[in-house]
């Protein structure tokens, strides 16, 4: 679909929600996108005028236009919203590859992982992000790039192929390593957004990216093992007793940007507390409460994580992330994480998740 509409414009994000295909371009032909998008199926719902006024609006390009990977979890709305360029991580199952979101939701890939499936990911190829560059190229003056963890995966270095096949001057694309998967991405790219919004320069926003990828982290934990014992994080003895004693264990990302296990605990009560004491840990600066003041501290937390329930993102597990982790899909009424994020130079916003 996207080659197919590349002719008629440019800033093209497409993404598919069960059986329900969504498209953003910016076009002079407005008709003639509709008219190819009846050639393909039933078009449920249009934004023709919509679509005109922005294009109005944005006779002259953007300052800056930004670009991810599917592992940052933003949901579609935000996507469309911000007109942010979405790369898609590959998806294999059953030595088929498949493109995330685009060909195949989180929710299947982790129906047929449960079922048994032989499945794993990969990074986006070069040429994915060639052609979201190049179409952010035609949007904006400057391309800026927050992509999955280094340390996680190779995305980073087809991100920076591309960019140097793209832009072999380095001047109009800038690659951000966000160190961070899921959220911690997202909410980096956000900042992004806000930042061009007030102004900044690309070179500040990347320094400032940076500042604030810093001083952000998250906490979470899994309950299958079985992607721990193959990268080698949890040993095969740990992996066995860990389910027959009710054992969880704690991950976190690190300031470079790997999942490290910081921690366990045993049942979810006792790993929701362990988790919260992490986290004010993290906020403050300073060593867990002592037991006998926990009961009087941990509200504190929660009432900030509610605080900033305004600011909150939901994001469903992602494929990239579990297969570096080991869980087998979303589990809410199992599941615990924590992120924290400092966002500007005077804020700190924190969540339990």
């Amino acid at each position: 679909m996207r080659r197919a509409v590349r002719p008629l414009g440019g800033s093209i994000v497409v993404l598919q929600a069960d059986d329900l295909l969504k498209a953003h371009i910016h076009t002079d032909a407005p008709d003639a996108v509709f008219a190819l998008g009846r050639t393909w199926g039933a078009v449920e719902s249009t934004k023709a005028e919509d679509m005109r006024a922005q294009h109005r609006a944005l006779q002259a390009k953007r300052r800056i236009v930004f670009v991810t990977d599917t592992a940052c979890d933003l949901p579609d709305s935000i996507v469309f919203e911000h007109g942010i360029g979405l790369v898609p991580t590959q998806l294999i199952l059953d030595d088929r590859v498949y493109r995330d979101r685009l060909e195949l939701t989180s929710a299947e890939f982790f129906g047929r992982l449960r079922a048994g499936h032989d499945a794993t990911t990969s990074q986006p190829t070069p040429q994915a992000f060639e052609e979201a560059f190049r179409d952010a190229a035609r949007a904006g003056e400057h391309v800026i790039a927050v992509v999955l963890s280094k340390a996680l995966s190779g995305t980073y270095a087809s991100a920076e192929a591309a960019a140097r096949r793209v832009d072999p001057d380095g001047r109009s694309i800038t690659v951000v390593n966000s160190r961070a998967a899921s959220l911690g991405e997202g909410l980096l790219v956000l900042r992004g957004l806000e930042l061009a919004r007030d102004g900044w320069t690309p070179a500040a926003i990347a320094c400032e990216l940076a500042r604030v990828r810093d001083q952000s982290g998250g906490f979470f934990t899994v309950d299958n093992f079985e992607r721990l014992v193959r990268s080698g994080r949890v040993g095969r003895v740990r992996a066995w007793l860990g389910p027959r004693l009710n054992m969880k264990p704690i991950m976190a990302l690190s300031r470079d940007g790997t999942v490290d296990r910081v921690g366990r605990a045993r049942g979810h009560p006792t790993l929701l507390r362990r988790v919260l004491e992490l986290l004010e840990r993290a906020l403050s600066g300073r060593a867990p409460a002592p037991a006998r003041r926990r009961s009087r501290r941990h509200p504190r937390v929660r009432r900030a994580a509610r605080r900033h329930a305004g600011h909150a993102l939901p994001a469903e597990a992602v494929p990239r992330r579990s297969d570096h982790a080991g869980d087998r899909g979303p589990r809410r009424d199992r599941g615990v994480g924590g992120l924290l994020s400092d966002r500007g130079r005077n804020k700190r916003m924190s969540g339990a998740l």
